[in-house]
C-alpha cells in the first residue's frame, strides 16, 4: 500500500476490508461455552511453535497478546478395537501391534523419528545436534539424495549398487515401509492422524513436516483464544483509518477504463447474493 500511496500523491489511502461472515478470523474461531466461560473452545486453531518467528513476534511482541504454553494431554488412542492412553505406547501389552525388537515400546511418532534419523536421512541428526538454522536444514533437505534401497531395506541385496534420488522423488510411505516392519508402518498410518502425509506424500514434504512439528516441541497457544489475533488486527486497522465491513460478499469484478487507466469495479452484496 505504501507504493500506491506514493503514486497517488495523496496523504492517505481509503481502504476497506470486506468479510462475508459476521466475524473476522476465518478459520481462527474461539467460542465461549456457558459451562466453561473462562476456557475458550477452539473451532480451528490448535497451536503454534516458538520457532515460527513471524507469528511468535506478532503475537507476543507486537500485539502483546497473552501467549502461553500448549500442553499435550495424555490423549486416548483407539486402535484395532483397543483403547489405551498415549503414554501406554511404551507398554507392549497394551498396544495392539506385533512390533519386533527395536520397535516395541516406541510411539508412532518415535517410529517416524527412528526411520528418518537412523535410516532415511541420518545426517539430519547431526544438524539437529548442532542447532542448525531452519534455513540450513531446509537447504540440506532440498539437496539431499537418498540411497535406494535403504541400508536397512529388506529388499537390499548384499553388494548391490544403489540408486540416489532426491527426496521429493521418493514416496515417504515407501521409505517407511522399507526400513520399518509392516506392523510399525500400519501403526504410523492408523495412529498418525494424517493419512496424506504417511500414505501419499513425497519424502521431502513429509520429513519437513515432521521436523517442523515434532522435532521442535516448544508449542504455544493464545490463552484468551486464537480469535484474539484477527480481532486485534482488525481493531488496529480501524484505529489507523481502515474500515471493516462484515456480512459483505464480493459479487463481481469488472475491468473498466478511466482516463486511460485500467481500473476494476467491485460489486458487493449480502451473503445471500443480493446486491447492496
Amino acid at each position: 500500500l505504501a507504493s500506491l500511496l506514493a503514486a497517488s500523491g495523496r496523504s492517505a489511502l481509503k481502504t476497506e476490508l470486506f468479510e462475508w461472515s459476521e466475524r473476522t478470523g476465518g478459520r481462527l474461531w474461539s467460542v465461549r461455552i456457558p459451562a466453561t466461560p473462562d476456557v475458550p473452545a477452539e473451532m480451528g486453531g490448535m497451536r503454534f511453535l516458538g520457532s515460527m518467528q513471524n507469528v511468535h513476534n506478532l503475537c507476543r511482541n507486537h500485539l502483546k497478546l497473552d501467549v502461553g504454553s500448549f500442553e499435550f494431554a495424555d490423549n486416548i488412542q483407539y486402535l484395532r478395537g483397543r483403547r489405551f492412553n498415549f503414554a501406554d505406547y511404551h507398554d507392549a501389552t497394551k498396544v495392539p501391534y506385533a512390533l519386533p525388537e527395536g520397535e516395541v515400546g516406541l510411539s508412532w511418532m518415535e517410529l517416524v523419528g527412528k526411520a528418518i534419523y537412523q535410516h532415511i536421512v541420518p545426517e539430519l541428526a547431526e544438524l539437529e545436534k548442532r542447532n542448525a538454522s531452519p534455513k540450513e536444514k531446509l537447504d540440506f533437505l532440498r539437496a539431499y539424495r537418498v540411497s535406494l534401497p535403504l541400508q536397512s531395506s529388506k529388499r537390499r541385496t548384499p553388494g548391490a549398487g544403489s540408486l540416489r534420488k532426491p527426496l521429493h522423488h521418493c514416496g515417504f510411505w515407501s521409505l517407511l515401509a522399507d526400513c520399518l516392519s509392516i506392523e510399525a508402518y500400519h501403526m504410523i498410518v492408523e495412529a498418525g492422524g494424517y493419512w496424506s502425509i504417511y500414505g501419499n506424500c513425497n519424502a521431502y514434504i513429509a520429513i519437513l513436516d515432521y521436523v517442523r512439528n515434532y522435532a521442535d516441541t516448544g508449542y504455544l497457544c493464545l490463552k484468551d483464544g486464537y480469535q484474539t489475533l484477527p480481532r486485534r488486527l482488525a481493531e488496529d486497522y480501524e484505529r489507523l483509518g481502515g474500515r471493516v465491513s462484515l456480512t459483505t460478499r464480493l459479487l463481481d469484478i469488472t475491468p473498466e477504463q478511466h482516463r486511460g487507466e485500467e481500473l476494476y469495479r467491485l460489486d458487493f452484496g449480502l451473503p445471500t447474493g443480493t446486491p447492496t
